[in-house]
């Protein structure tokens, strides 16, 4: 009984870390912004992203943000059934300087 429950919290763990390999972040934004007009500027996750920590951004004033919208799509390819999360995070943000 010892080696089951052992046996599944190792590959509970052990799937966990694999799962944990698998996550990317994206950040959206221009190559370069006018002075006194607006920009949006997007973090994408593909994982529940629920404790987002962005840089502080002095030389910006935040208008707008964050809006979190969330994507989710299914494809069933030869059977297996893949399922992909994102979670966007945007702020529309205008230079100060």
């Amino acid at each position: 009984m010892r080696k089951l429950v052992f046996l599944f919290v190792l590959l509970t763990t052990f799937g966990g870390i694999i799962k944990a390999t698998d996550v990317t972040f994206k950040a959206s934004a221009p190559e370069a912004v006018i002075m006194g007009e607006t920009f949006r500027l997007s973090y994408t996750v593909n994982a529940e992203g629920k404790d987002l920590r962005v840089p502080e951004l002095p030389d910006f004033e935040v208008l707008i943000g964050p809006s979190t919208s969330t994507s989710m799509s299914t494809q069933v390819i030869n059977g297996k059934m893949t399922t992909e999360t994102a979670v966007t995070f945007t702020y529309i943000l205008q230079p100060k300087k």
